[in-house]
């Protein structure tokens, strides 16, 4: 992990830059590896990369796009 978008870190710094900081849980971590029938996000060799762009496909990652979206519009 990167020690400069370590969430303590992020926090921190953004105010000096006049943005707020919004934890989106649904959209943000390392997601485990799920059980897709087919699995069309094979090509990546990056195990997690593969496993976040399998949860791309999920419910709760559109909520959580949903989520954002609403932030945007206030």
């Amino acid at each position: 992990m990167n020690p400069h978008f370590n969430k303590a870190n992020v926090i921190k710094l953004l105010p000096h830059e006049n943005i707020e900081y919004i934890h989106i849980e649904k959209l943000g971590g390392r997601r485990e590896k799920t059980d897709l029938a087919h699995n069309s996000n094979s090509h990546w060799q990056n195990k997690s990369f593969q496993a976040y762009a399998n949860y791309m496909k999920t419910q709760s990652f559109k909520e959580g796009i949903d989520e954002i979206l609403l932030v945007c519009k206030a």
